[in-house]
Order: C-alpha cells, then sequence, then structure tokens
C-alpha cells in the first residue's frame, strides 16, 4: 500500500518527467506506456493529471502488456476541459485516454472539422507524492 499521508502536501517526483498521454480525436485510442516498476522504484504514490482540451476525456491506467487495455470509456476517470485530479497511484504500466463529446463540449467545429489536432489532444501526467 503507498504511503499517502494527509499531512504531507504533494510534492512532485522532480526525477521523473510529466508523461503527455495522447488523446485521437477520430482513430483509435493509443496506450501510452508507462512502467509500474519505475514508479514503484522511484517512491511514486500519487499523481495529477490535467486535461488542457476543449473536451472531456476519460482515462485509465493498467498493469500488464498494451493488449491488455481495458475500456476506458465510462469505466475509468472522467477529467473535465481544463481540469485537474489529484489521486493516488496504483502505478500502471501503461494508460490510454480517449475524447468524450458531450452537449456544449463537442469535438468537432460547425464545419464538421476536429476543434483541435491530434497533436495538441493531450494529458499531462505528473507523478508524485504525498497530498491525499
Amino acid at each position: 500500500m503507498p504511503d499517502v499521508n494527509p499531512a504531507r502536501a504533494w510534492k512532485r517526483n522532480l526525477t521523473i518527467d510529466p508523461f503527455v498521454i495522447p488523446i485521437s480525436l477520430a482513430g483509435a485510442p493509443k496506450p501510452l506506456p508507462i512502467g509500474s516498476v519505475l514508479l514503484q522504484n522511484k517512491g511514486v504514490t500519487t499523481y495529477t493529471m490535467q486535461n488542457p482540451n476543449l473536451f472531456w476525456v476519460w482515462y485509465r491506467g493498467w498493469t500488464g502488456n498494451a493488449s491488455d487495455m481495458p475500456t476506458p470509456m465510462m469505466k475509468g476517470h472522467l477529467i473535465a476541459p481544463g481540469g485537474e485530479h489529484l489521486r493516488a497511484s496504483q502505478t500502471p504500466d501503461w494508460i490510454v485516454a480517449v475524447p468524450w463529446s458531450r452537449p456544449g463540449w463537442s469535438l468537432l467545429k460547425a464545419d464538421g472539422s476536429p476543434m483541435q489536432t491530434d497533436a495538441e489532444s493531450v494529458l499531462i501526467y505528473t507523478l508524485g507524492s504525498g497530498g491525499l
């Protein structure tokens, strides 16, 4: 069980750069390798997830292989446009993120083109400890 102390402020782990999780607006989900052993060896117990997009996103992590990818939609974590989550980490091997079109938060412009390019559509996953 991770040592998550609510009396201790969240501290970013500066030895691991934030991961940039890709989101495809039109294609298949793109799982990103994270590496649970790396996170455990670096003492990661918590993370922040930031959604800089103009749309809602479901994300989910898992251990094992890329081919073991679980369904993120309606089963993972949902994060609002501009939202940030601080959560305890289960130190996943992989993370995947998928967009979720909602009324008022479309994935497409009025002309039918994507609201953002795939290069712009990402989640930012920053690792640390404490804070919960």
